[in-house]
């Protein structure tokens, strides 16, 4: 699994570095604007909306798929896919009419301080953007459904290909509409992207429609009923996103400020997160209803390792140089006050993505070993405690509450359900080594980087951080006998025979 995984992280970083180049044109576009502000507000509205209301089902299906599969059968679980299909296309378009027809009740909750022109632009977006909750959902469901077939790379290739087309339109229609741009780059990216999904369910003969389906919502139920201990928690942190937006509208700014410090930490935690969602929790629930328990925690502690070891390498560069990367991607569209703010969050928004990792990938071992009510109790305790601390704290320490708020929820919680792993283990050794690993590789990148290295290119500066890095990282691997040194050893001995 660990050589599958490293081919979907390849195309997820490729993606990344698109995303980012994304980021920074709109940053170059649109800076810290109300128009982007608004943007923003609207479509993490709906994204937040359609969180709330499937979330729960996209999180369980591939594990729940899988269990139907094994005890009864291909046909049987792909009939009942048909029907889950059906029903949420039904209620999406829903949905959709609801927002188009009310979207003042969105925007309330959104941006409470917002009145008159401001506020009929963010209706205006809303509306706008309705589709994509129905778009947004399929999309899921359809890439959800190729996972469970084993088919992970296509989705990944299909995901590039659509990223890369909303930068050539953005480059091209941005500077004649503006912020639509977004809108449109948006619908087609994604449009795409279902388009050479259902391509793909083709060529492994799935066929969620035709004329001899009959839909059942008996057929339905188990996906329900299975995902149900997660809708109280996915409430409460689609609650907890709802908050962060209406603090942060208060202010000129500031969700834009929160979006491009985050997009640093977010979107590789959005490549490991989506590889233990797409790979391991397949993997782990086949483990888990075979009996399996060693594969088990075999599986689970290469990707727990996997995962630690490259925030190793993440943390210890945005944490010792963010400022290099906020200049090289926001510089054009933010003054130098504003790039040392988002250069702050970003540290902390970096160290925050520790515990979420950590938090994801305990709650995907739970919901393999049907165990989901608990990780569900712990999400569920991760967001009111979020909640807390925004709410008390935010008016004394501004937006610099969020992601502390993130980073001592998640840690609570994920530590919670350590203690509650579903197979005996030695993962409290696991952690400790790598940890003392963290720590030290990022205190020696951060002080050695403040003493010794000062240099005007950023370019320059995060490529002579990389290379302080890997001077130290690979050593500690060897020194302290990691398991990684073994797969460095095989790729080299291999490099040299060929």
């Amino acid at each position: 699994m660990r050589k599958q995984a490293s081919v979907i992280f390849l195309f997820r970083i490729i993606r990344l570095a698109a995303a980012l180049y994304n980021i920074s044109l709109a940053a170059q576009y649109f800076g810290l604007s109300l128009q982007r502000d608004i943007w923003l507000l609207a479509l993490n509205g709906i994204i937040v909306f359609d969180l709330l209301i499937w979330g729960p089902l996209n999180e369980t299906f591939r594990a729940k798929f899988l269990f139907i599969k094994t005890e009864q059968g291909e046909d049987f679980a792909l009939s009942r896919t048909k029907s889950l299909f059906v029903f949420t296309t039904a209620i999406s378009i829903f949905v959709v009419g609801l927002l188009l027809l009310f979207p003042d009740v969105l925007a309330k909750f959104l941006a409470p301080s917002y009145s008159g022109s401001s506020l009929q632009s963010l209706l205006s977006m809303i509306r706008i953007l309705a589709p994509i909750f129905l778009f947004t959902q399929t999309t899921k469901l359809l890439i959800s459904i190729l996972n469970a077939y084993g088919s992970f790379i296509i989705p990944e290739i299909s995901g590039l290909i659509s990223q890369v087309l909303t930068t050539i339109l953005l480059i091209l229609l941005t500077p004649h509409i503006g912020i639509l741009s977004l809108v449109v780059s948006y619908y087609a990216s994604i449009t795409l992207l279902l388009a050479l999904l259902c391509i793909q369910l083709s060529r492994l003969g799935v066929t969620l429609l035709n004329k001899s389906f009959t839909f059942s919502f008996d057929a339905v139920k188990p996906f329900i009923l299975y995902s149900l201990p997660f809708f109280i928690p996915y409430f409460a942190g689609q609650a907890s996103q709802l908050v962060e937006k209406a603090l942060a509208s208060s202010s000129v700014g500031a969700v834009s400020i929160i979006d491009y410090s985050r997009k640093f930490s977010d979107i590789p935690l959005e490549v490991m997160v989506g590889i233990i969602v797409t790979m391991l929790v397949p993997v782990l629930s086949q483990h888990f209803v075979e009996n399996r328990k060693q594969d088990f925690f075999r599986e689970f502690k290469n990707m727990y390792q996997f995962g630690l070891l490259l925030l190793i390498c993440l943390s210890a560069m945005l944490i010792s140089c963010p400022a290099a990367f906020v200049k090289i991607l926001y510089h054009k569209g933010m003054s130098d006050v504003e790039m040392k703010t988002v250069s702050h969050m970003t540290m902390l928004y970096v160290c925050s993505a520790i515990p979420v990792f950590l938090y994801q990938i305990y709650g995907a071992a739970l919901i393999a070993a049907k165990r989901g009510s608990e990780y569900a109790y712990c999400g569920l305790a991760a967001q009111l405690i979020m909640i807390t601390i925004n709410l008390v704290f935010y008016k004394q320490f501004g937006i610099f509450t969020l992601p502390i708020s993130l980073f001592i929820s998640h840690a609570i919680c994920a530590g919670i359900m350590a203690l509650r792993f579903p197979v005996k283990n030695s993962l409290g050794k696991v952690t400790i080594r790598y940890f003392a690993l963290l720590l030290s590789i990022n205190t020696l990148v951060f002080f050695l980087s403040q003493s010794i290295i000062y240099v005007g290119n950023p370019y320059f500066s995060i490529l002579l951080h990389f290379v302080l890095l890997l001077s130290l990282l690979f050593p500690a691997i060897f020194f302290f006998k990691f398991d990684e040194r073994e797969i460095i050893i095989k790729n080299y001995r291999k490099y040299l025979h060929s």
